[in-house]
């Protein structure tokens, strides 16, 4: 299985986490899929 690598652009940076929340408030945990994180890009702040 091959990875895509996540272009990050400029002004941003990638953050790992455990979890993301959805619309509703719920949390979505990675391990329920599998994985270690969720990647998310973010801004740098200034």
């Amino acid at each position: 299985m091959s990875r895509k690598k996540r272009l990050v652009p400029p002004g941003h940076m990638l953050v790992f986490r455990a979890y993301r929340t959805d619309k509703n408030g719920r949390r979505i945990y990675a391990k329920w899929f599998g994985l270690k994180a969720w990647p998310l890009v973010v801004p740098i702040a200034k």
